[in-house]
């Protein structure tokens, strides 16, 4: 690559480059910020542009297991153990388990219930993704 270079050489052009990337990184961020900032100003999801990709993704939620829990009062017994597996002994305690997947069609039970779930969704900070289209 650059045999001609002593080792001190190699770690000053190290060092600029480092700092460059360091100073364009932190526009990079304040620039996605403003277009966050202002996507969800406007209640928008994507930006249209002819060669790049500008899209909020929504991660799935986490939920509050402690609020699931009142589930069992609302729910069949029988139905509520597709989705959930309640603590226990092992070698080890293992916490209680929920499969969301199979838990949320039981707001079919009620309003009480879907507020139950609603109420146990932990909401996550949205991620800006930009990238060429056809990455």
């Amino acid at each position: 690559m650059t045999p001609s270079l002593d080792n001190q050489q190699l770690l000053d052009k190290w060092e600029v480059i480092n700092a460059g990337f360091q100073y364009y990184k932190e526009i990079r961020d304040r620039l996605e910020l403003e277009l966050r900032q202002r996507m969800e100003a406007e209640g928008a999801t994507a930006i249209a542009h002819p060669d790049l990709l500008c899209e909020l993704q929504y991660p799935s939620p986490t939920y509050d297991y402690g609020k699931l829990r009142g589930l069992a009062e609302l729910v069949p017994p029988e139905e509520l153990a597709k989705g959930f597996t309640p603590a226990h002994e092992e070698t080890r305690v293992v916490p209680d388990k929920w499969n969301m997947v199979k838990i949320k069609p039981l707001a079919k039970y009620g309003a009480a219930v879907a507020e139950i779930i609603e109420g146990a969704a932990i909401p996550r900070t949205p991620r800006l993704v930009i990238k060429l289209k056809g990455d």
